[in-house]
């Protein structure tokens, strides 16, 4: 019984796969320079500021910008292995086909993370609150996600 059942699943996997294959998405021949800037001031002992900004670029076919992302974040230590840290994103992202212009979508995050280490593991809690702006309503479209 146990023999049949695996020939049966056997067989619907390999005549599944050619249907999945069928449907994936068809890709376009891309590449991209990612460019990132990084900034830490430190503050006093226990505060420091954070500062990162990435752009990504299309070089082939030539488009122009693809992603650009800005991060504003401070941490504050608490003991030598806890700190929280909180912060802001901006990011822009256009389209994955170069070739469709002034298609963009900005995001705005806000995000909260708790982070704890010692000598064997180290652990993040992140939230994040993310704003999507709606074209056709003039508002924001609000998304929210844990990380731990």
């Amino acid at each position: 019984m146990i023999n049949h059942r695996w020939r049966v699943w056997l067989r619907v996997f390999i005549f599944w796969i050619p249907i999945a294959v069928k449907a994936q998405v068809q890709t376009f021949d891309q590449a991209l320079v990612w460019t990132r800037y990084n900034v830490r001031w430190q503050m006093q002992p226990k505060w420091a500021l954070h500062l990162e900004a990435d752009n990504r670029i299309f070089i082939k076919p030539s488009y122009g910008a693809h992603q650009f992302i800005a991060h504003l974040h401070i941490h504050r230590r608490f003991l030598r292995n806890q700190e929280i840290w909180g912060g802001f994103t901006f990011s822009r992202v256009a389209a994955q086909r170069p070739e469709i212009e002034g298609l963009a979508m900005a995001e705005y995050r806000l995000w909260q993370a708790f982070f704890v280490r010692n000598k064997v593991f180290q652990h993040r809690l992140r939230t994040e609150q993310r704003f999507f702006p709606e074209s056709n309503s003039g508002g924001f479209r609000v998304a929210f996600r844990i990380f731990g």
